[in-house]
């Protein structure tokens, strides 16, 4: 330990300052979690979302700040008055209060990068992901995060009680040493029920909600779509393989990029290079087979304003006519319905065909082409705006099937 001697006080002034501020900081950031949770998806709930951000990173900075400021200054000496259990319960819960201080932000970070989230430090620059897309991860992350949360909250009520047991019934100097008084102790009482009610209402909110799952599942058959599918060219029957064969899309969402599939989908196709003419197509896709890493996303993908799966669940792309490009290259014009709207597209892609050994056929089919969201009136009212997801969609298909003589 370091001993400052005549600048004790100095630095002991600017640690209090410091340790009420985290405080209010981390209250703040309590409530507008549980807050931001319960409100509906918008833009201004991802701008929300992107403060909290900023300020779990600020008190992740501030909490190894404070821990490594607790490992060269000066301890205080105990007061007379703190027994040795309390200075026991003291050491556990500051313990608790870093554990959570830290792993809050850091589980926070994880969860936006396992789900493809911008994490922005007050949009001064880009703060770069721990991990890949993942999940199972951001599941994991998400979980710990809101426990930590409910562990902050905990410590914090049995902070500020062992406070205020020793300024009303002990009257040691113990509040006054840490910089606070009556007035600090009250207000945090204040922050810490908010808190704490906002956690409440995220608890009932959560129950309810497995009631509601449990009751539908219940009441309601599931019926699960496959995507090994049949692809019919002319006297032979092509199966696709799901493991190769993927649907995806990638788009921006405050300048990070989103990438996702659909899981259901189904097609019949008639293609003969020598007689491009007799070529057709037909893909159905499923649109409730959305998945993008992240179960709120993909809720908020089906809704009204976006998809609108429940009145148009299924997107159809019906070709007109194929074209050679050359090199195993060929284009395709057809009509895509989605949302209800239908639009012209057309796209090239790239079809190698091999002799497999033993007999019979393999075709990979590639493609790679962008689509306006908006043009099919995806994204409506305050989502119109491009500012928080970009107006291109990068569609990625891979396709691989074994053709059976």
């Amino acid at each position: 330990m370091l001993h400052w001697k005549n600048t004790e006080e100095v630095f002991g002034s600017i640690a209090r300052g410091f340790h009420w501020s985290m405080a209010l900081i981390i209250f703040g950031l309590l409530i507008l979690g549980f807050w931001m949770v319960a409100m509906p998806v918008s833009p201004f709930k991802f701008e929300l979302y992107g403060w909290h951000k900023s300020f779990g990173l600020l008190v992740l900075t501030l909490g190894v700040m404070r821990l490594m400021w607790r490992f060269i200054t000066l301890e205080l000496k105990r007061l007379p008055s703190h027994a040795q259990w309390e200075r026991f319960l003291s050491k556990t819960i500051h313990l608790v209060l870093y554990m959570s201080i830290i792993g809050m932000p850091l589980s926070g970070w994880l969860m936006s990068s396992a789900g493809e989230y911008a994490v922005n430090f007050f949009g001064l620059f880009d703060i770069p992901a721990l991990t890949g897309k993942n999940e199972a991860v951001y599941k994991f992350m998400k979980t710990v995060h809101e426990l930590l949360a409910f562990t902050l909250i905990g410590a914090l009520g049995l902070h500020i009680a062992g406070v205020l047991k020793h300024h009303l019934l002990d009257r040691d100097e113990t509040l006054a040493r840490m910089g606070g008084n009556i007035i600090v102790v009250v207000s945090g009482l204040f922050l810490l029920s908010v808190s704490a009610f906002f956690a409440g209402q995220h608890v009932l909110d959560r129950f309810d909600r497995v009631i509601e799952n449990s009751a539908n599942d219940s009441n309601e058959s599931v019926q699960v779509q496959v995507k090994n599918e049949k692809i019919i060219v002319e006297d032979y029957t092509w199966v696709i393989d799901s493991e190769q064969s993927a649907l995806g899309f990638q788009f921006s969402q405050y300048g990070q990029d989103v990438t996702g599939t659909f899981s259901v989908w189904s097609g019949a196709i008639v293609f003969d290079s020598e007689n491009l003419e007799e070529a057709s197509a037909r893909i159905e896709i499923d649109i409730a087979g959305i998945g993008t890493g992240s179960a709120d996303r993909d809720q908020q993908a089906v809704s009204q304003e976006w998809f609108a799966a429940q009145d148009h669940p299924r997107a159809v792309f019906e070709s007109e006519s194929f074209e050679a490009l050359g090199a195993n290259r060929y284009g395709v014009k057809g009509r895509l319905t989605l949302r209800g709207v239908q639009l012209p597209v057309s796209f090239p892609f790239l079809l190698e065909i091999s002799e497999k050994d033993g007999g019979g056929q393999l075709a990979d089919m590639s493609a790679n082409f962008t689509l306006q969201r908006l043009d099919f009136g995806i994204g409506q009212g305050q989502w119109k705006s491009t500012d928080a997801i970009g107006n291109a969609v990068d569609i990625e298909i891979k396709l691989q099937a074994e053709k059976l003589i």
